[in-house]
């Protein structure tokens, strides 16, 4: 029974040591493929592939062989080189009688990430659209050249019509994808200084304070509310001259713009004149009007004025009826001037004027001119535009006595006269009877009443027209 015992152990013990069959894999291997960092050393990933013997196998004298293995080095290896290497290990079993070859394949990768260097600030000027992100940032890479990095931006956040602080996030590839992110901040700043612009020529009436908005255009780039300020210390607005106004003008972002303007103070008012009338009418031919007679008097509101600032222009013909404008203008020591007009109307108010002597008409004259012997004279008209006619009469040529015959005269104006005229039907010779001295007395002494009414008629038209 004992010796049956020590064969079985004999037995076991031939198969354990004896060579293992190709199909039974003692050996296994955790991974084939190790990648190594550029530039690191080799020998720090040689115990990646992690060899081991599989459960059930032991032998302590398994060894590996990771150089020199089917003509494989590890000093061909260069990892500063980007490069894959096939390299072979051997796993023996002395206790097995075995060993197996396994293929190792090196890949030596970048897998350091691009580097920043340095940040500048970003900060731009409201209203521009695009930002070089390349120039505010310093990168450089282990392996890839610095136009081979690829930047990635994302600067959705950044509302560029908007001044304020935005983070925008940067990411920088290398050729082997290594990836380096930053987050930087772009600040939009309004440096643009507000624009004044003058308007109006800042001309400014004695005496009144104006408000310069009006005279100004304020605007700025991006704020619509601005503080300004009129500096008007040094202007004196009670004596005219030329003074200087100070406009400062700030925007939100505390951008400033000062201007100095030239304020004008004048004296703008008027002067005044005052007629007495402005229309007056004279007598065609009168030459003795004082032009000075319409004024009642002269004044402005900053100065005294004689007759020495006033012009009086303008011209009137006497001697022709019609109507003559004669100009007052009045001018102050800042060149205001005012005007004043008045109106003369050279007229004839004079009434045509008549002269005859008695008409003697004899007894059964049949062709009588009644206008016969009557001189008309006018101051104004001649007698072309005279019209003179016989207004009423009385007269009886068959019968001598004394009678009366009316004129009535119109010149172009309308001036009118209204005469009476004696009119001395008296008797021819051949009809005269033996009483002919009594009726010679008769009419004499009706002739002499004519005359005496006819002088007295006269009389009281010459009292009635004074």
């Amino acid at each position: 029974m004992k010796f049956k015992l020590l064969l079985l152990v004999f037995c076991l013990q031939f198969i354990r040591t004896s060579p293992i069959n190709a199909k039974d894999a003692i050996f296994s291997i955790k991974q084939s493929v190790v990648e190594v960092c550029y530039g690191c050393q080799i020998n720090d990933y040689l115990d990646v592939p992690d060899i081991t013997m599989n459960e059930g196998f032991i032998d302590e004298g398994f060894y590996l062989i990771k150089d020199q293995v089917n003509n494989t080095f590890l000093s061909v290896i260069n990892t500063k080189i980007l490069k894959t290497y096939t390299h072979y290990y051997k796993a023996v079993s002395p206790k097995y009688h075995t060993y197996e070859v396994f293929t190792i394949t090196f890949v030596i990768k970048d897998t350091i990430a691009p580097e920043v260097m340095s940040e500048k600030p970003i900060v731009i000027d409201y209203g521009q659209k695009q930002i070089d992100f390349s120039l505010y940032l310093d990168y450089q890479d282990n392996q890839t050249k610095k136009q081979d990095i690829k930047m990635v931006v994302n600067d959705q956040s950044i509302n560029y019509d908007i001044i304020g602080t935005y983070q925008v996030i940067i990411d920088l590839f290398d050729l082997s994808n290594n990836q380096t992110r930053v987050r930087l901040d772009v600040v939009i700043v309004d440096e643009v200084i507000p624009q004044i612009v003058l308007t109006t020529p800042l001309i400014i009436e004695r005496n009144q304070i104006p408000s310069y908005e009006q005279y100004f255009l304020i605007v700025d780039n991006y704020h619509t509310a601005l503080y300004v300020v009129y500096d008007d210390r040094l202007v004196d607005y009670k004596t005219p001259g030329n003074y200087t106004l100070v406009v400062t003008a700030i925007d939100q972002s505390l951008n400033q713009s000062s201007m100095e303007y030239e304020v004008i103070i004048r004296d703008l008012e008027k002067p005044e004149i005052k007629l007495r009338y402005t229309q007056v009418t004279l007598e065609v031919y009168h030459h003795s009007f004082d032009f000075f007679d319409p004024i009642l008097y002269l004044q402005d509101n900053n100065e005294l004025l004689d007759f020495e600032q006033l012009t009086i222009s303008g011209e009137v013909n006497f001697d022709v009826i019609g109507r003559y404008e004669i100009f007052y203008t009045l001018k102050d020591h800042y060149g205001n001037q005012t005007q004043e007009a008045l109106l003369v109307l050279i007229d004839d108010k004079r009434s045509p004027s008549l002269t005859f002597d008695v008409l003697m008409i004899k007894q059964y004259e049949t062709s009588i001119n009644y206008l016969e012997g009557v001189v008309v004279s006018d101051n104004y008209d001649t007698n072309a535009f005279i019209n003179l006619s016989v207004h009423s009469h009385n007269i009886d040529v068959n019968t001598p006595g004394i009678y009366y015959i009316n004129y009535e005269c119109f010149d172009l104006k309308g001036n009118y006269v209204y005469e009476t005229r004696t009119v001395n039907v008296y008797e021819t010779r051949s009809k005269r009877s033996s009483r002919t001295p009594i009726y010679f007395a008769v009419i004499s002494v009706a002739l002499l009443s004519s005359i005496g009414v006819f002088f007295y008629v006269k009389y009281k038209k010459n009292q009635g027209r004074s």
